[in-house]
């Protein structure tokens, strides 16, 4: 049996090789483009997004120096959710390339389909960020039904569940992540990943 074995570009670029192969999750379509496309032909770009997604979407950076083996810069780029119509996909994309490092054209942003009303959101870990030791840890929200309680840090009902990786939690949803998480490991050959 052949194994894929995925390796990490931007976020949009590493959401996009992972979409094909990962059966633990479903990840959603995406149309990702450059600071350049942008400053070149706003109307393309416009079009692309509007054939491929007439709804709600969110507009997400994608830049070179962030989700890295270094550093992830979580955070430090802007996204931004909910974005219906053509003014508003507008101001959005020049939020989110306004917040892109200065001087390379070739950073990324991307536009999909936005969730809404979620059961779960947050962030898991395949290793204790601090120690390195051996745990799951999954920070999340089950309670606002929102895609960014946890990111954003505004949520009082975030909960965090360390899991040995030897086990599995007891948990339903929390049982899938770890289950997701294992799964990435095998795709990507590494044991420390930050989802």
């Amino acid at each position: 049996m052949n194994m894929v074995r995925l390796s990490f570009g931007t976020k949009a670029e590493t959401l996009d090789r992972v979409a094909s192969v990962v059966t633990r999750a479903q990840v959603l379509p995406q149309r990702r483009f450059t600071r350049t496309d942008w400053e070149r032909d706003r109307g393309s770009v416009m079009h692309q997004v509007a054939d491929a997604f007439p709804g709600s979407v969110i507009v997400r950076s994608s830049a070179a120096s962030e989700d890295q083996a270094g550093a992830s810069n979580a955070g430090r780029f802007a996204s931004v959710l909910s974005v219906v119509g053509p003014a508003a996909l507008s101001s959005a994309i020049d939020t989110v390339v306004g917040s892109l490092p200065l001087g390379d054209g070739q950073d990324q942003f991307f536009v999909q389909p936005m969730l809404d009303n979620v059961r779960m959101s947050g962030v898991a870990f395949s290793r204790e960020a601090s120690s390195g030791a051996p745990y799951f840890v999954i920070s999340y929200d089950d309670q606002t039904g929102t895609t960014d309680a946890v990111t954003s840090g505004r949520s009082a009902a975030v909960r965090t569940a360390y899991c040995h990786r030897s086990t599995m939690p007891a948990h339903r949803d929390l049982s899938r992540v770890a289950a997701l998480l294992r799964e990435l490991e095998t795709l990507f050959d590494c044991d420390s990943l930050d989802i």
